[in-house]
């Protein structure tokens, strides 16, 4: 699976220190993910959000049809683009080869409603 391992090899180039700029984008039915590796690599970079990022999404595959805008190199950067789409119904997911399955175990629950309060000090 192309996507699967593109991001296999930007997970590996977080575990090599690389810096990184990550992008995501909710939206009705669709999730869009973007990142950038730049050329500048460091042995205590903190890539550790951006790795369950990436662990995630690759956990969740199975459930999404997804669409790999595949790998731009420009001025020392990569650039990675995937659309990540629910099927709409279970004909098309069918069809696309995903398991027609409910949300992908990595996602949380509903968020908890918060409540405003203010405090006076």
């Amino acid at each position: 699976m192309v996507t699967k391992s593109r991001l296999d090899w930007v997970l590996q180039q977080l575990l090599l220190g690389r810096q990184c700029r990550c992008r995501v984008n909710s939206h009705a039915g669709k999730i869009t993910v973007h990142i950038v590796l730049t050329g500048t690599f460091a042995s205590d970079m903190q890539n550790s959000i951006p790795m369950f990022l990436i662990q995630g999404l690759g956990k969740c595959l199975e459930q999404y049809v997804t669409v790999d805008h595949g790998h731009r190199n420009s001025a020392a950067e990569s650039h990675c683009s995937f659309v990540f789409k629910l099927p709409t119904t279970s004909d098309s997911a069918e069809e696309a080869g995903v398991a027609a399955a409910p949300a992908c175990p990595a996602q949380s629950p509903e968020p908890a409603v918060m409540q405003n309060k203010m405090v006076t000090g």
